[in-house]
């Protein structure tokens, strides 16, 4: 990949935790995304592995576990989704179902009421990571700058690729390429080549 000219890739990891994995339905465990970012590192490719946290079943150990193993496997970066977007036809929406697609699901965030094709967007948030669990993750993050999740004051401030100032001067200055790979060579004083 590297000899074709691939300079960066972006797992969809979506956990570390083999039970919130097999919950997920990935038929991959954490033992394959830390061989694909050792491989990566191996022949001088960057990498981020994508996660999506707060799926049925995940509570603060399974959560801090998969933060803990990512440092571990030590990806160039760590995309990180707390609330999992449901689609119809998937395995997290037979288990809404399951267990009731309504307002007094205490799993689900967004647009519950009148919207029974899901076309506005409803995520599915454990109710086991308690009342705050941005703020949770936050301290399990612990400011570690591979991971993009903003601390709960940093919400709304370039933190992603709308409208970020930052990534509009930076391709203004000639860099290119995935927004999360300018972000850490501009963090790492990396110039646009």
């Amino acid at each position: 990949m590297r000899r074709a000219g691939c300079v960066g890739v972006d797992f969809g990891a979506d956990h570390a935790d083999e039970g919130m994995l097999e919950k997920l339905g990935r038929d991959f465990g954490p033992e394959e995304v830390e061989r694909a970012v050792r491989l990566c590192k191996k022949y001088g490719i960057v990498c981020m592995c994508d996660l999506l946290l707060g799926g049925p079943g995940e509570t603060e150990e399974s959560l801090r576990t998969t933060v803990e193993r990512m440092r571990r496997f030590a990806p160039d970066r760590v995309g990180v989704a707390l609330g999992v977007r449901l689609y119809p036809g998937t395995i997290l929406a037979d288990i809404v179902y399951q267990e009731g697609f309504t307002p007094k699901n205490p799993n689900l965030k967004g647009k519950v009421v009148g919207n029974p094709d899901w076309l506005l967007p409803v995520f599915y948030l454990s109710e086991n990571l308690g009342k705050d669990p941005a703020r949770y993750l936050a301290e399990v993050v612990g400011g570690d700058r591979r991971f993009f999740f903003p601390s709960p004051e940093d919400l709304g401030r370039n933190y992603n690729y709308n409208d970020n100032q930052i990534l509009v001067r930076a391709i203004g200055k000639g860099y290119r390429g995935a927004f999360w790979d300018i972000l850490r060579r501009l963090s790492e004083g990396e110039g646009p080549g």
